[in-house]
């Protein structure tokens, strides 16, 4: 659950909220100076066929929360996607930094996850980049036959996205092995 909390002390904060027929995309900045970023919006499916993509240049004052985008879910979804296999992703890039959300327009439970296909490949001894050819909801990595403390875990990756893991524990040399690392995510509770 730390993970999670750390993304919610950041400086920075997205977040996607639905409230009746609009999505409102909103930054979150605890800034003690204005900022200006990239906002990025991307509608894609779990496969990571990309529906609707945009960009916006956003300066952002200082300690404010600001409604920076509205889009009618209608112009967004259309009458004919399946929104139970649908993510938005919003990002935004700002002085050598990223903060973004995912947004599912159902419950978990509701959500129609393909198996995904994650792949782990070794970077030094103290890290590993992770990668999906689908989305990975809720991605949990742990050892075989021992605790790990990691820079990042129960995470969401999207489809095609890379993303480097550290391996925090500084105490012992944990001489990485690929191998031994045991990947799921939230499909794989799904199917027991």
């Amino acid at each position: 659950a730390h993970y999670r909390v750390k993304e919610l002390f950041k400086d920075v904060i997205v977040s996607v909220i639905e409230q009746y027929d609009s999505v409102f995309v909103y930054i979150i900045s605890d800034k003690r100076a204005m900022i200006n970023g990239d906002l990025k919006i991307k509608l894609m499916n779990f496969a990571g066929s990309v529906y609707f993509e945009n960009s916006y240049l956003e300066t952002v004052e200082r300690d404010i929360v600001r409604c920076c985008l509205k889009y009618n879910k209608k112009f967004l979804t259309g009458d004919s996607l399946n929104l139970n296999n649908m993510v938005l992703h919003a990002s935004f890039e700002y002085d050598h930094d990223v903060s973004s959300c995912n947004y599912y327009f159902v419950d978990p439970k509701d959500l129609t996850l393909q198996k995904p296909v994650i792949t782990i490949t070794g970077i030094g001894r103290h890290a590993f980049e992770i990668h999906s050819d689908k989305l990975a909801k809720n991605v949990f990595i742990s050892t075989i036959n021992s605790e790990i403390n990691l820079s990042d875990n129960f995470f969401d990756l999207l489809p095609g996205e890379r993303k480097v893991v550290r391996i925090m524990d500084d105490t012992k040399s944990f001489n990485l092995q690929v191998k031994k690392l045991v990947v799921k995510s939230l499909f794989d509770s799904y199917s027991k």
